[in-house]
């Protein structure tokens, strides 16, 4: 049996080691449709589903018992990736014991040349790390049984692991700390570039903000990486201060955003669940380097809803600063 060695207890607070040893593995499979398939523009919640069915199939011991409830839950892959409770959480996990995902899906759809094929990363974080070949497995089962409404079968051509640098490797892989996933900035950058590759849904007010201000998506990529770092015994950063008339000014120079709708089948719900997000890009200014490595963070984590199913996936680069 898989376990996730070297790891912290699940939730651990108070701890002093930095979320920068954070460990992350990302596996790459290439998919090719047996049949047709239509997969929506952001196929992420169908394979999250799908994936999610097949990795119970094959860890979970107990598929009758609640995740939170279950005394196998600290030991079972399923529940350590896809529901993660604090220990004595309730038996629904609702609000804050509920603790974040630990993957995340990215896709890539290949020229109309490659036969209709795809790329999907599945991005294993902290304790998931240690769970890599069963989650291989799952992915087998899931391609074999069929994605989407038709349960289209999938043809996995090929597979393997993605490290920081370097030639991909065979599966399962080799985790490595998220300081070697960051995108490259030097010490003084204080002005990025933002690139929307999937909505990015922030709220504000409990309301999804169409619009966003400096101190809203700073808030929203240190907040979850906060989230992440703690589930998984790390010390992240603190969420960003209101810094207004302080002299240094965290500031949009640049937008380019726009709304975009969109809506996933919930296969556990029967129903069509409608979002919306925005896409696009932006230029933020006058960060300080906290806020900094939490957006260059954010480029590999995601921020905002859905994050998990592959939204709120965002580029980050330094931008020059007279631009």
């Amino acid at each position: 049996m898989e376990t996730p060695l070297g790891m912290p207890e699940q939730g651990l607070v108070g701890s002093s080691v930095s979320w920068e040893t954070l460990p992350l593995l990302r596996q790459r499979y290439r998919f090719e449709p047996v049949g047709r398939f239509a997969p929506p523009p952001f196929p992420g919640s169908m394979f999250h589903g799908a994936l999610g069915h097949a990795l119970k199939e094959v860890a979970c011991r107990r598929p009758r018992a609640v995740c939170a409830a279950c005394p196998l839950a600290r030991e079972c892959a399923y529940a350590v990736i896809f529901e993660p409770h604090r220990e004595g959480a309730g038996a629904r996990g609702r609000g804050p014991a509920r603790l974040p995902a630990a993957y995340l899906l990215e896709w890539t759809r290949l020229p109309p040349r490659e036969s209709g094929c795809y790329v999907f990363d599945v991005l294993l974080i902290g304790q998931g790390t240690g769970y890599a070949s069963t989650v291989a497995t799952a992915v087998a089962r899931a391609a074999d049984t069929g994605l989407g409404s038709d349960r289209v079968r999938q043809r996995i051509v090929a597979a393997g692991w993605i490290p920081p640098s370097g030639p991909p490797g065979p599966l399962p892989g080799t985790a490595q700390a998220i300081h070697a996933h960051l995108p490259s900035a030097r010490q003084g950058d204080h002005r990025f570039k933002l690139r929307f590759l999937t909505p990015v849904a922030i709220k504000c007010g409990g309301i999804v903000a169409r619009h966003l201000t400096a101190p809203l998506i700073c808030g929203a990529a240190a907040r979850r990486l906060r989230l992440i770092a703690g589930a998984h015994g790390r010390e992240g950063p603190r969420e960003p201060e209101d810094r207004a008339g302080s002299g240094c000014s965290r500031r949009i120079t640049q937008d380019e955003t726009r709304w975009y709708e969109w809506h996933r089948l919930s296969t556990r719900q029967e129903r069509h669940i409608h979002l919306g997000g925005l896409l696009g890009t932006l230029e933020i200014a006058g960060l300080n380097s906290a806020e900094a490595r939490a957006l260059l963070a954010a480029s590999v984590l995601h921020v905002g809803k859905a994050a998990t199913m592959g939204m709120g996936r965002i580029d980050v680069c330094p931008a020059p600063e007279d631009a």
